[in-house]
C-alpha cells in the first residue's frame, strides 16, 4: 500500500467522505502541493528497523512549503518527536537566538531533519541511507535556493564527500538544480563544550549563518 493509498484509509476512518477526499487529493495532486503527501510517508515508513523502535513518531518538516531557505539539522529529539513539534530543543533554542541574529526569520525557512526518527541509539549507516530518500523528496517539494545543514550527518545526506569533515564551511552550487548548499556544525555543540571549545563553535556556527543571510533575504 503507498502513502497515498494509506492517507485515504486514515482519512476514512476519521469519517470524511469519498468524495471528498478525491476531490482533495486530485487538487493537491494536480497542483503540485504535495507537503501532506509527503509527510503521510514519512509517517507510515518502513524503510529500516529504526522506525520500528522509534520513540514516539517520526519528524516531519515545517514551514513554507516553498522557502527560499531549507535549514537541515541532524536527528530530532524525543522532546520533538514526542510532541510532534520540530526544533524547540535546548540547541534549537540557540539556534533559533543566532538565526534571528543574524536577520533571518527561522518561520520563512523550510525546516527538517536528515534522521526522521528519535531513537535510544546513533543510528548506523543503513538506516541513515534509509531516510535519505525522504530528505530528496522534501528538497523536490520545496525547491529552496539554499539548503544549510547543521551536523555531519545532515551535511552528508545532502553531501557525501563532506562526512567526518566538518572543519570548513561548504559551499558549493547543485549542477542543474541551482541550488546552493552550505554546511556548519551543530548547535548543540556550543551546548556541550566550554571555554575555547565553545567559542570556536560558536565562531563558526555565526560566520556561517553571515554568508547564509548574505545569499538572500530570508528577513
Amino acid at each position: 500500500m503507498n502513502f497515498i493509498d494509506n492517507s485515504k484509509e486514515w482519512l476514512l476512518k476519521a469519517g470524511i467522505a469519498v468524495s471528498d477526499i478525491e476531490l482533495t487529493m486530485s487538487k493537491v495532486q494536480q497542483s503540485g502541493q504535495r507537503h501532506f503527501l509527503l509527510h503521510t510517508a514519512i509517517h507510515s515508513c518502513s524503510n529500516c528497523d529504526r522506525r520500528n523502535h522509534c520513540i514516539a513518531s517520526p519528524a516531519i518538516g515545517t514551514g513554507p512549503i516553498n522557502s527560499d531557505l531549507m535549514i537541515v539539522s541532524d536527528y530530532p529529539t524525543t522532546l520533538e518527536t514526542g510532541t510532534g513539534v520540530g526544533h524547540i530543543s535546548a540547541d534549537a533554542q540557540v539556534l533559533t537566538f543566532l538565526l534571528m541574529k543574524a536577520g533571518i526569520d527561522r518561520d520563512k525557512a523550510y525546516m527538517t531533519y536528515a534522521v526522521k526518527c528519535s531513537a535510544s541509539h546513533d543510528g548506523s549507516q543503513e538506516e541513515k541511507d534509509a531516510c535519505k530518500q525522504h530528505l530528496l523528496n522534501e528538497v523536490a517539494v520545496v525547491r529552496p535556493k539554499v539548503i544549510l545543514t547543521f551536523g555531519e550527518v545532515a551535511a552528508a545526506a545532502v553531501n557525501p564527500s563532506w562526512k567526518n569533515n566538518m572543519a570548513l564551511v561548504h559551499l558549493q552550487p547543485v549542477a542543474n538544480n541551482n541550488i546552493k548548499f552550505i554546511s556548519t556544525h551543530s548547535p548543540e555543540k556550543i551546548l556541550l563544550h566550554t571555554g575555547d571549545e565553545q567559542k570556536y563553535y560558536k565562531s563558526a556556527i555565526w560566520e556561517t549563518l553571515k554568508l547564509v543571510a548574505a545569499l538572500g533575504d530570508f528577513k
